[in-house]
């Protein structure tokens, strides 16, 4: 139920924790954060590189993740060049900030290969319970609406913003609302 690559929790593994933990939310009154971070170009480090190097990466990504948030949020990888997090006990938009700029500053270290140095770029969607939806489907349809656009906050050298609430009777986001992506955006370059 993890990942073979990265070592991470894979996609029904994530899916069925987060469950747990949305009905548990439920149930307590409490919030809780999942941000989606979707590797941009990653598909370039692959064709240019090789996918012996992508796989390289996508294991030191796994890693620094792990290593950058607290024991009781959830890092996965999605498949291929997508990653989340749910971060069960943060119960603000700060703290989804705050959750964002660890993943952010996880990702703005160079990954030095072999005489190469790769810097990755990401965009991160993010979205809270009950804020932004009251189930699975709509936290991450909202995270993943978050992470391909919308309005931008700087933080530190990455950019991030929250999904548009929900309203009670709908699961449609305003474009009037803000919506958002936290970029890490940087090109693979070669170094020593």
């Amino acid at each position: 139920r993890h990942d073979h690559l990265t070592g991470l929790v894979n996609r029904p593994l994530f899916r069925a924790r987060l469950e747990r933990s949305l009905e548990e939310a439920r149930g307590g009154g409490s919030s809780l954060v999942v941000l989606l971070l979707d590797l941009d170009r990653f598909e370039e480090i692959n064709d240019t590189l090789g996918h012996q190097t992508g796989d390289l990466v996508l294991r030191e990504l796994g890693r620094r993740l792990r290593s950058a948030l607290p024991e009781d949020d959830t890092p996965a990888r999605l498949g291929g060049n997508e990653f989340a997090v749910l971060a069960p006990g943060a119960a603000r938009q700060q703290a989804a900030w705050t959750v964002a700029g660890r993943l952010t500053r996880a990702l703005d270290e160079p990954i030095p290969l072999a005489g190469i140095v790769v810097e990755v770029e990401a965009s991160i969607g993010i979205a809270l319970f009950p804020d932004h939806g009251q189930d699975l489907h709509t936290l991450l349809r909202h995270a993943d609406v978050a992470a391909a656009g919308g309005d931008e906050v700087v933080l530190g050298a990455g950019e991030c913003a929250v999904a548009p609430r929900a309203s009670p009777t709908s699961t449609a986001w305003s474009p009037s609302r803000p919506a958002g992506s936290s970029s890490a955006r940087h090109p693979v370059s070669s170094g020593s």
